[in-house]
């Protein structure tokens, strides 16, 4: 028994080997066909990745086909705004035409009525021809006619334009408006940042553009809090610079006050905008590349191609006194270069860059004594002391600009004639002046009326001599019609200045720090301190802060009225600096809206005089300071 239940022990567990066999057989089918599949979606993924690759490759092509679309779209769109006009006008004129053509139309008809009508009779067909041709020539009268008309409103429109220009010079002449010119550059590399493509083309819009030489328009494009655009604002100027223009077409318009600076004006040139904006490209040029002509100087066009206004005023300064360069008058031009940094002046032409005070002279003007000054012959000597000094200017690095000027720069030339001795003996009299009695005779250091001449000699009067009569007419022409009397010594002043203010700049913008904060504070205060006073002035305020900075203070001539004041506005036309060129704009019109009353000639001194009588008032201007600000009422302090 125990053998038979072994037995069947036995048996029971070869059938559950047999079934395991039968079991793993069947594994075995299924592995096979497992891998078969396996095999076959291995094939299929290989397909897959072979099709995702293309897909990919297409993918790319299709994306760089989508943002050249887009590129060629945003070039192309104001050409298509341009053909949209086109198109309107093309509308307009379509329209007309077919009004004409309707009119022609009834004409038509009309005419074949007379046609059938003629046919019945010859006589009548040749004398509708005849009262045809008559009105053909009578057509051709008129037309003539309008096209001299045409010829007669055009000529008297240029003539109005040319007139409407000089009228309005000479109410800025009496009014004593600030002249404001505006120079919008060109797109800069700098304007464009960012890393994908349609990023740099929104940042190198303009936003500000040119549309005539008085009219500049701001067209902002990002929305404001209430998704909507803002409108467009159109800004006007005395005369408005594009992209375009070139240093020479600038200096064109400030060449003239050089002629009114040796006519008895004091002049200012300033250059004011945000950083980047171009005011020392517009004021001096590229220095980089000016200074290695200057070496080697010669009068090419090479180098009065890329001069700026600092260099293109000397030189035409020079030239302006070569051609006045009487037997009896002896000209000097010194130059001095100061910066206000951190709004304390220093003197780019001293070795020691020591801070300056402002002291208020005898007359009124703000002076500083001990700032060093260079007598020039050249617009080279002129030039080698400017890039000197420009050399020494303080600057630095942001994001905004490599070379950010972190200082004003103001560049002076006084021009000193003087009668030279032993032209005259005795005091001469100007042609139709009143001369003084000998029983009277002129104190040397008196107050004299606007134009005099003081004088330290006390001879009695006698005329010209005719040789000198016609140089007389030049010099009197100098001093601007003078009443009085000139002597040998006689001297007369004037100055002009040309700043280079530093650019106002947003620190999140420049990403400065440290130092280069503490100089971005003294910048900003320094022009909102210039704002404060163009805001006074243009309100006739009875109390005007010139001394809330060393800038206002120290340009309180040229900007209270003593001098014929020149604006350039320097404005980058792209949307990154799009706040910045918005505050340049208004900043320029509301300097526009100044009125500061006719600008006063300079009068001469004499040399003796002032040797002799240092505490003697030295002139009248046309501005009354002592009534303006009590501060000025005091002796000369320092501030």
């Amino acid at each position: 028994r125990e053998i038979e239940a072994f037995m069947e022990e036995v048996e029971r567990r070869l059938d559950c080997l047999l079934g395991y066999k039968r079991l793993l057989l069947a594994k075995d089918e299924q592995i096979t066909a497992l891998q078969t599949e396996n095999a076959m979606l291995h094939i299929k993924l290989a397909e897959c990745y072979g099709n995702s690759k293309r897909l990919r490759n297409a993918n790319a092509t299709l994306y760089r086909l989508l943002a050249d679309a887009n590129k060629s779209r945003k070039s192309l769109a104001p050409r298509l705004e341009e053909l949209e006009f086109s198109i309107k006008i093309l509308k307009e004129q379509l329209d007309i035409l077919r009004n004409v053509v309707a009119a022609f139309l009834g004409e038509l008809v009309l005419t074949s009525q007379e046609i059938q009508t003629a046919v019945d009779g010859l006589a009548e067909q040749a004398t509708s021809y005849v009262i045809s041709e008559r009105v053909a020539a009578e057509t051709d009268r008129q037309l003539i006619g309008m096209q001299r008309q045409l010829a007669e409103v055009t000529e008297r429109y240029q003539v109005e334009k040319s007139r409407r220009k000089s009228l309005h010079n000479t109410l800025v002449e009496l009014r004593g408006n600030i002249r404001v010119h505006c120079r919008v550059r060109p797109v800069l590399p700098f304007d464009e940042v960012g890393d994908k493509r349609n990023e740099v083309s929104s940042l190198s819009y303009p936003v500000v553009t040119v549309l005539d030489e008085e009219t500049v328009c701001f067209r902002p494009i990002r929305q404001n809090v209430r998704g909507e655009l803002p409108p467009v604002k159109m800004f006007e100027y005395d005369r408005v610079y594009g992209p375009d223009d070139q240093q020479p077409t600038i200096f064109g318009d400030v060449k003239p006050l050089l002629t009114s600076l040796l006519d008895g004006y004091n002049i200012c040139v300033m250059a004011y905008g945000q950083t980047g904006s171009g005011k020392t490209y517009t004021m001096l040029g590229k220095d980089d590349e000016l200074e290695p002509l200057y070496d080697d100087f010669a009068e090419c066009a090479e180098v009065e191609e890329k001069e700026g206004v600092i260099p293109q005023s000397a030189r035409e300064l020079f030239r302006l006194l070569e051609d006045r360069n009487h037997d009896y008058l002896t000209y000097s031009v010194e130059l001095s270069v100061i910066e206000i940094y951190n709004n304390q002046i220093r003197d780019l032409l001293d070795k020691n860059l020591k801070a300056h005070n402002i002291v208020s002279g005898r007359d009124g003007e703000m002076e500083m004594p001990n700032v060093k000054t260079k007598p020039v012959q050249s617009v080279s000597e002129v030039m080698s002391h400017v890039l000197f000094g420009m050399r020494r200017r303080v600057e630095d690095a942001t994001l905004v600009h490599d070379h950010s000027s972190r200082s004003h720069l103001i560049v002076t030339l006084a021009i000193t004639a003087v009668l030279r001795p032993g032209t005259m003996t005795s005091r001469l009299v100007l042609p139709d002046v009143q001369v003084t009695p000998p029983s009277s005779p002129s104190r040397p250091g008196a107050r004299h009326r606007r134009g005099q001449f003081h004088t330290a000699s006390n001879s009695p009067l006698i005329s010209p001599p005719t040789s000198c009569n016609s140089s007389f007419s030049d010099f009197s022409a100098i001093v601007g019609g003078a009443v009085g009397t000139i002597g040998e010594g006689s001297v007369f002043k004037t100055k002009l200045q040309l700043v280079d203010l530093a650019g106002s700049e947003c620190v999140a913008m420049s990403g400065v720090s440290g130092m280069g904060l503490r100089e971005s504070s003294y910048i900003n205060r320094s022009l909102s301190a210039l704002a404060d006073v163009l805001g006074a002035l243009a309100e006739h305020r009875s109390h005007v802060p010139y001394r809330n900075s060393k800038l206002t203070y120290l340009l309180q001539d040229s900007i209270g009225g003593d001098a014929k004041l020149l604006m350039l506005l320097c404005v980058s036309p792209s949307q990154r600096f799009m706040a910045e060129s918005q505050q340049t704009l208004g900043f320029g019109c509301r300097a526009r809206q100044v009125q500061r009353g006719p600008v006063q000639r300079r009068r001469a001194s004499s040399l003796q005089g002032q040797s002799s009588a240092p505490s003697s008032p030295g002139r009248q201007t046309g501005v009354d300071r002592s009534k303006s600000s009590p501060l000025l009422r005091q002796k000369s302090q320092p501030v």
